[in-house]
């Protein structure tokens, strides 16, 4: 016995350990020494942090291609556009891929056009957007400045920015038919493992300052946008209770109705009935 345990721990030799370490043998443990992209301090606002994703550029394709004001300062060069409506182009630009190249796009057929005043109009913009946390001009403010294909654009209703519009994602889905000649299973929308069929998720109603973030996310991770927006909604509505109020306006708060509860109740019970009936097939 004395021998067979001396083969283990030799005579005269402490069991030593090896020291614990937490990181994985490939992990590059240099990376941890460097300070996080940014630190949150302790506040109350649920927006903390989201200055990050602020240089984050969105696409302008769709933009041009979807909103009538800008489709129409593109072809005409914002000939027509009066002062205010040509801060308001000008501001949107700043957000987009390119901006200041687009700025002067959508200002070059103005009979006062120069390409120095349209530089210091982005340039100002651009220091408001920093100095003041201007966002996205909305939808409503460009019509009040007197943009007349707002009346008729399908998009006004909702109730956003031309800088909400982002590219469609294209939803495909491959059923594989199972080995056999068995029965095949359906689509599942419940069934996390399956492949997803349902309809794209409506990006262009998200608010402005969570359109920015899933934008950045999206970009920088690869993955799903729609995957990102529903994590961020689930986020927000955690960090919600009874005292949370949701601004409808200028001035105008409201507490969350009441019936989101039993709207959430519905449909988790829904959901657990579908799951019931989906095991007992």
């Amino acid at each position: 016995m004395l021998n067979f345990l001396s083969q283990i721990t030799p005579i005269g030799q402490p069991n030593v350990k090896d020291k614990y370490n937490p990181f994985a043998a490939d992990a590059d443990v240099a990376s941890f020494k460097h300070p996080p992209t940014f630190a949150a301090g302790f506040t109350d606002r649920l927006d903390a942090g989201i200055d990050k994703f602020a240089d984050n550029l969105v696409d302008p394709r769709p933009i041009f291609k979807n909103c009538g004001f800008y489709r129409d300062a593109f072809a005409n060069g914002g000939k027509d556009h009066k002062q205010d409506l040509w801060m308001y182009a000008v501001l949107g630009t700043t957000f987009m891929e390119n901006g200041r190249v687009y700025a002067h796009e959508i200002s070059k057929g103005h009979a006062t056009y120069t390409p120095a005043d349209t530089n210091a109009m982005f340039d100002r913009k651009v220091a408001e957007r920093h100095d003041l946390g201007l966002g996205y001009p909305q939808c409503s403010t460009i019509q009040g400045a007197g943009c007349k294909t707002c009346a008729t654009c399908p998009l006004r209703a909702k109730g956003k920015s031309p800088l909400n519009i982002r590219p469609t994602p294209k939803v495909t889905a491959t059923v594989s038919p199972a080995a056999g000649d068995g029965p095949q299973a359906d689509p599942s929308f419940v069934d996390p493992f399956s492949e997803f069929v349902g309809p794209a998720f409506p990006l262009d109603i998200l608010p402005p300052t969570l359109a920015t973030f899933v934008d950045a996310e999206h970009r920088a991770m690869g993955a799903d946008p729609a995957a990102i927006a529903m994590a961020a909604l689930t986020a927000v509505a955690g960090a919600m209770h009874a005292e949370t109020q949701v601004r409808a306006g200028d001035g105008w708060w409201e507490p969350p109705p009441p019936l989101v509860d039993e709207l959430i109740t519905k449909t988790y019970y829904a959901i657990v009935d579908r799951e019931r009936s989906d095991s007992k097939a």
